[in-house]
């Protein structure tokens, strides 16, 4: 689309920040895809500042950093 504006990432949505307050047990995060473009709902079932441990839609677990998530505010 030659005519088509030009998207700008921070125009849609926020992007993760290392900085941001970490994610809690039973908090929704959108995460950052490794592979793709898709970002997905993911539940915090645990970890720590540095890291959040969060459920996958199979019913196994990752670990992502905050510069990958963002926190849905409930």
């Amino acid at each position: 689309m030659a005519n088509s504006p030009e998207v700008v990432a921070d125009k849609i949505g926020p992007e993760p920040s290392p900085g941001a307050p970490a994610a809690q047990k039973g908090d929704y995060l959108i995460v950052r895809p490794k592979s793709g473009s898709a970002w997905r709902w993911r539940q915090v079932t645990g970890g720590t500042p540095a890291q959040a441990e969060v459920r996958l839609a199979s019913g196994s677990s990752e670990t992502v950093k905050p510069a990958d998530y963002l926190v849905i505010k409930k």
